[in-house]
């Protein structure tokens, strides 16, 4: 694959000719396409100082000196190796090292991950509609990724022919929240996995758990205080998702349900709530047992 020049994340035709095989960024354009709102960015396959450039003008534009980066790739071992992650700008040029062909990045609209206050996951089943849903100081990649329980699970009845997307009781076929005392051993399993973060480099996975001690907590705690904005940590209790917000998510999931139909049976959407923006989309993927 040569070289490319950027490609914007609103710029939906040239991502579909440039990257027709990249199943995360089609999932992308395909949510942005049904009208789901998706975090804003730069797609690129290079580093070079065009590329390097835009992404500065958009970043200073916009006033980020924080970026976010996802990475897509063809090549399905690649997705186990390399995880999103939040750079600073003037450091962004250190990725070059993990855009080996096929791997693409897609710089995103800066996010703290360590700050979203709700993030879901929902698997659309035959009947069913199966959501996860983790808190503050998490996100999605800790239930998929970090060996980590949800906080919250909420099933809801599916009728991919209703397109009324307001919650009733009886949409609801169940509904839990993780008692304390599991809570708090996703805290520590969270502890875990920032702390082998900090020590590793930039957009490489690593799983093991490792119980902290004190100071070894101490130093995550003031990693999530200055990162990014300063306002990240992890709350002693589980705060669950309001009605607001579970009405909010309720009604996209029942959008995509309504327009996608078939298509979208043992597939798993991807979203949270984040501070500056509200709701955001990540993405879709299949299922395991899809």
């Amino acid at each position: 694959m040569s070289n490319r020049k950027y490609i914007y994340i609103n710029e939906i035709e040239k991502l579909k000719k440039a990257y027709p095989e990249y199943n995360k960024l089609m999932s992308i354009v395909r949510l942005e396409e049904l009208g789901l709102p998706v975090l804003q960015g730069i797609v690129v396959n290079n580093f070079g100082e065009e590329n390097i450039n835009e992404i500065n003008k958009w970043a200073n534009d916009n006033n980020f000196k924080l970026v976010s980066v996802r990475f897509d790739s063809t090549n399905v071992a690649d997705h186990s190796k390399l995880l999103s992650l939040n750079i600073e700008l003037d450091r962004i040029k250190e990725l070059e090292k993990l855009l080996v062909p096929p791997v693409i990045a897609l710089v995103l609209i800066s996010n703290n991950r360590y700050t979203q206050p709700h993030s879901m996951l929902a698997l659309f089943e035959e009947d069913e509609i199966y959501c996860e849903i983790v808190g503050y100081g998490f996100d999605t990649q800790d239930i998929t990724r970090g060996q980590n329980s949800p906080h919250e699970t909420i099933i809801f009845k599916r009728n991919m022919y209703e397109s009324d997307n307001v919650i009733h009781s009886d949409n609801i076929l169940s509904h839990e929240v993780i008692t304390q005392e599991r809570y708090l051993k996703t805290v520590d399993r969270k502890y875990s996995k920032i702390y082998t973060i900090m020590g590793l480099e930039a957009g490489t996975i690593h799983s093991d758990f490792k119980h902290l001690n004190n100071s070894e907590k101490k130093l995550v705690d003031d990693y999530l205080h200055s990162f990014g904005e300063g306002d990240g940590y992890l709350p002693e209790t589980y705060t669950p998702i309001s009605y607001e917000e579970l009405s909010i998510f309720y009604k996209y999931v029942k959008m995509l349900d309504f327009k996608m139909k078939r298509d979208i049976t043992n597939k798993i959407f991807s979203s949270g709530f984040f501070k500056k923006y509200g709701f955001l989309s990540w993405d879709i993927y299949a299922s395991r047992n899809g």
